[in-house]
């Protein structure tokens, strides 16, 4: 009997464990989906800590302008890329405990990802546009509210 709980066990760890490319161990494509958001903006949050000694560095002996100059560019990249990946990972987590993902959850995740996105690059390279900064985090916070809503539906009131 222990030896057929031991195989069963290893079977399992198997299934779940990741390793090998093209089989997906994520208990259904769409977890996969949303966690691949969160890895990319995961990404983007590091290649901004990566870039933003060197653009301090080439930055600090030319001026420095209204909006900062290249390290006022380093800075804001870098505050952006954080606050992006903050609010897809909680967004993602809070899905994760709900109700759990569906077709509709990534959609949402992945139109949101690519707003927050392209609101990182504004707030970094172009702040001036602040009436684009507003509409673009608007319209994600729209999305992320709807998809909080979505992670507890049919959940108990009492």
């Amino acid at each position: 009997m222990q030896l057929q709980s031991l195989a069963y066990f290893g079977d399992l760890v198997r299934r779940q464990a990741g390793g090998i490319p093209g089989i997906n161990r994520f208990l259904n494509g769409k977890t996969e989906a949303v966690w691949i958001a969160v890895y990319v903006t995961f990404i983007l949050w590091l290649l901004s800590l990566l870039i933003a000694p060197a653009m301090h560095n080439f930055g600090k002996n030319k001026p420095v302008g209204r909006l900062g100059g290249l390290s006022g560019i380093a800075n804001r990249f870098a505050r952006a890329a954080r606050d992006t990946f903050l609010i897809v990972l909680v967004t993602v987590l809070v899905n994760q405990s709900g109700h759990g993902v569906s077709g509709g959850i990534v959609a949402l995740q992945w139109i949101v990802t690519a707003l927050l996105v392209l609101w990182t690059l504004i707030e970094a390279f172009a702040p001036q546009l602040w009436w684009l900064d507003m509409l673009l985090f608007l319209g994600a916070m729209v999305l992320q509210i709807i998809s909080f809503a979505l992670a507890f539906r049919n959940a108990p009131s009492e």
